[in-house]
């Protein structure tokens, strides 16, 4: 059984204070372990660099790139970009 671990709210590592953020708008358990799975998948692609230093054009690298997806298919592309500026 998962069980959330309590997180210090003066923590300044960008996961945790991503976990906090999370927390306080009241979403599930699992959607925060999956935000975060995407996150640091995403954060791995681009070779660890700090997500605050990165902008559009590598999410779209990431999205476009057919490893960071396996089940992803040409079809979904337009949906995918879409979903990034939604809601506004």
């Amino acid at each position: 059984m998962d069980i959330r671990t309590a997180i210090s709210p003066q923590s300044t590592r960008f996961l945790d204070r991503l976990r906090n953020l999370i927390r306080l708008r009241g979403l599930a358990y699992k959607t925060e372990k999956t935000y975060v799975f995407w996150i640091k998948r995403f954060i791995r692609f681009h070779g660890r660099k700090h997500p605050e230093t990165m902008g559009s054009a590598e999410v779209e690298a990431f999205l476009s790139h057919p490893r960071s997806c396996p089940w992803y298919s040409v079809r979904m592309k337009p949906f995918s970009r879409a979903r990034l500026f939604w809601p506004p």
